[in-house]
């Protein structure tokens, strides 16, 4: 929001100053301080649930140590409506995904009916791949976005092949596609594309793909759809891929886009 320096009266515009309302005002450090220290509060009062479905490779000191420093790198986050801040983290907890900005993210949003920022829980692409890839049956899993000048080639069957030569951003294109190439133990690679009518229509069923009317993408599906069009090719893949008896994988993200699917 622009304002005019100096003191009362008018600015440099002519405008009069107006004081920030409750939903426009910046908390001061001191405040984001204090909402920080509730935040941490919050969770270890909720670390005999949380801490055991941690996997091993997250502990919850160190879980908590990366969610310090994520808000502390970016104090805005605490500006949120409180309670759904709480609730991101604890999702992602759920999820066993640290808040680092490379296995997951908060990112926020405005309600507009209750007139408020809410924070939101962000997997990574990275993170989704993490989560299969404890289960020790995959060793690899890569998405790829295809670009529309891009040489792009597969077969399915029993000869199946992909080929694929991604170009520089500048003559690439607009995306067509997405795949993701999963490697297992014994060095076999298998593979699952979707075009973009597919994707799309995946993105048309998401509780925040797309306005009241399917005319345009809204919500994350409009701030990063690189990253969702890799999501939504990881979960495709993820329903006939190995992922270990012992590695349960909960995916909240999922469950709040698409409750109607029940997962």
């Amino acid at each position: 929001m622009n304002q005019s320096r100096g003191g009362g009266g008018r600015g440099r515009s002519g405008l009069q100053k107006r004081e920030p309302t409750e939903n426009e005002r910046i908390p001061e450090t001191a405040e984001r301080e204090e909402m920080l220290l509730a935040l941490m509060t919050g969770l270890e009062a909720r670390r005999p649930e949380i801490e055991p479905i941690l996997p091993n490779d997250v502990p919850w000191q160190r879980w908590m140590a990366t969610l310090n420093q994520a808000c502390r790198s970016n104090m805005e986050l605490l500006d949120v409506y409180p309670p759904s801040l709480l609730n991101a983290c604890v999702k992602a907890a759920y999820d066993g995904l640290p808040i680092d900005g490379k296995h997951a993210a908060i990112v926020w949003h405005y309600n507009s009916k209750a007139k408020r920022k809410e924070a939101q829980y962000f997997p990574m692409a990275f993170g989704l791949i993490q989560q299969i890839l404890r289960g020790k049956m995959v060793t690899a899993i890569k998405p790829v976005v295809v670009y529309a000048n891009e040489p792009f080639d597969y077969m399915e069957g029993t000869d199946s092949y992909l080929r694929h030569r991604p170009m520089p951003m500048e003559t690439r294109g607009n995306p067509i596609a997405c795949y993701t190439l999963a490697t297992f133990p014994d060095g076999h690679v298998d593979f699952e594309v979707m075009f973009k009518g597919e994707i799309e229509d995946v993105q048309k069923e998401s509780k925040s793909g797309w306005d009241s009317e399917n005319s345009r993408s809204k919500g994350i599906w409009l701030r990063w759809p690189g990253e969702m069009w890799k999501k939504t090719v990881i979960r495709r893949h993820r329903k006939r891929l190995p992922v270990g008896i012992d590695n349960p994988i909960i995916d909240s993200e999922a469950v709040d886009e698409f409750p109607q699917f029940g997962t």
